[in-house]
C-alpha cells in the first residue's frame, strides 16, 4: 500500500504517512472527488495544461516474484500509478461481457471487442485529473516530479537469433525520497515520442536507454 500524496510504501493500519506526515484515507474517499462517469469522460472540462501528457502501461514490480499490471499517467507537474488490481480487472470484464451478452454479439465478435477494450483501457486517464485518478483506487499514488532525481528509460526489443525470435521487455525505473519504483514495459518507442515528453519534464534527470540496431520487428509505435 502507498501514501497516495508522496508515493512512500506504508503499512496496511498507518494512518500517516512516515514520510510526508499526510493523513492516510484509505477507506472513505472523500465525496468530491467522486466524480460521476459522464464527466470524467468529458475531457473538455479539463484545462489542457492540466491534461495528462502520456499514458504507460506496464507492470510494477512489488517484490522477487510479485508484479502489478499499472498505468503510469504523467502530468505536467507529476505522476500518477494506477493499480488495475484483481478486483477491479474482474470488474471490468463482468461489466464488458453483460454489455455484449445484451447486444447479442457472438464469441468472435465478443473476444475482439474485449482484447479491443483491453488495449485502449489507458485512454481514458487523457480525459480524468489526477484527483479523479486517485480516487478510484485506495491503491493509486503520485510523485510529485520535482521530488524525482532520476528517471530511466530503457527500450523494449525484438531480438532476432537464428531459429527464432524473442521480445526482450523493457525498464522504466524512478527515483525518489522514499525509494525506487520499477516497472517492466513492452514499448520499443520507435517514434521517439516516449523521450519527447519524458525530455521534456525531467530533462538532466532523464537517462534513456535504447539500441535501435536491435530492433528488428515491432510496430507498439509508443503511446496515443
Amino acid at each position: 500500500m502507498y501514501c497516495q500524496n508522496c508515493g512512500n510504501k506504508v503499512k496496511e493500519d498507518a494512518k500517516f504517512c512516515s514520510l510526508c506526515g499526510a493523513k492516510l484515507n484509505f477507506e472513505g474517499k472523500i465525496k468530491e472527488e467522486k466524480i460521476s462517469e459522464s464527466k470524467k469522460l468529458n475531457d473538455s472540462s479539463i484545462k489542457e495544461e492540466d491534461k495528462a501528457l502520456m499514458v504507460l502501461n506496464a507492470s510494477l514490480k512489488e517484490g522477487f516474484l510479485k508484479s502489478t499490471v499499472c498505468y503510469i499517467v504523467f502530468f505536467n507537474d507529476r505522476i500518477v500509478v494506477f493499480k488495475l488490481l484483481k478486483d477491479r480487472q474482474n470488474e471490468e470484464i463482468k461489466k464488458r461481457q453483460k454489455e455484449l451478452k445484451k447486444s447479442g454479439a457472438g464469441f468472435l465478435k465478443s473476444s475482439a471487442d474485449m482484447m479491443s477494450f483491453w488495449a485502449s483501457f489507458g485512454d481514458r486517464f487523457y480525459k480524468m485529473t489526477p484527483e479523479e485518478i486517485l480516487s478510484e483506487e485506495k491503491e493509486n499514488f503520485q510523485i510529485h516530479n520535482n521530488d524525482i532525481s532520476k528517471i530511466e528509460f530503457k527500450q523494449s526489443l525484438t531480438i532476432l537469433d537464428e531459429d527464432s525470435q524473442r521480445q526482450k521487455m523493457g525498464d522504466i525505473k524512478i527515483k525518489y525520497p522514499s525509494g525506487e519504483l520499477k516497472f517492466q514495459h513492452e514499448y520499443y518507442d520507435s517514434n521517439g515520442n516516449i523521450r519527447k515528453v519524458l525530455s521534456s519534464l525531467f530533462d538532466r534527470n532523464l537517462k534513456y536507454k535504447g539500441k535501435k540496431s536491435k530492433i528488428v520487428f515491432g510496430d507498439k509505435e509508443g503511446f496515443k
